[in-house]
């Protein structure tokens, strides 16, 4: 069994509610994303998704690189007094736009404001890593519960792997209802 978690709230996902956030200012810089932090709300939220895992016993647990999906991860084996080591897997980080691109310049580059087209962009740039990583798992792990804690793309990547292509081709959906702490649970 597949349990999926994308990482808690994070410094990042609420940078557009800072009194000084301004898209035409705002510079992405990609080791900055892979750094970004849970915020105080984003650590009870990965506590509070830990106790939906009680009673599950992981042969495996796998997280993104990014400081935010191993916080969440950290804190979920602690809450769970678990003592299993997290395997990072590049395959599992979170799509990250052109380094040192301010968010204007990025919504302009990639007609972010039709969510459509801006979301099929991203799932076609993720799929290929992350269903090669499903694939290995579904090879190497059949029969075990595996833990894997990532972000929001990589996770409706997973779903389309899993539950198969939107009927519509429509992936907006797949991304958007992926909240911070939102749990999926697929069988191989």
């Amino acid at each position: 069994m597949i349990y999926y978690i994308r990482h808690g709230q994070s410094e990042r996902n609420i940078r557009y509610e800072q009194p000084d956030y301004n898209p035409e200012t705002y510079v992405n810089w990609r080791i900055a994303d892979r750094n970004t932090k849970l915020t105080a709300l984003g650590r009870e939220q990965a506590k509070a998704a830990a106790e939906n895992f009680r009673g599950v016993k992981f042969d495996k647990v796998y997280c993104s690189p990014f400081v935010r999906a191993k916080q969440t991860c950290e804190i979920i084996l602690r809450t769970l007094g678990l003592d299993l080591e997290p395997i990072i897997n590049e395959r599992l980080r979170e799509w990250q736009m052109p380094d040192g691109m301010t968010d204007a310049e990025f919504r302009r580059t990639y007609k972010a404001n039709n969510d459509k087209e801006f979301f099929e962009d991203i799932a076609k740039t993720c799929k290929p890593r992350t269903h090669g990583f499903f694939d290995k798992l579904k090879k190497t792990y059949q029969g075990e519960n595996i833990l894997i804690v990532g972000h929001g793309t990589a996770g409706a990547v997973a779903r389309r792997y899993f539950e198969g292509e939107p009927k519509d081709d429509d992936h907006t959906d797949l991304i958007k209802n992926c909240p911070n702490c939102h749990i999926f649970k697929w069988d191989f």
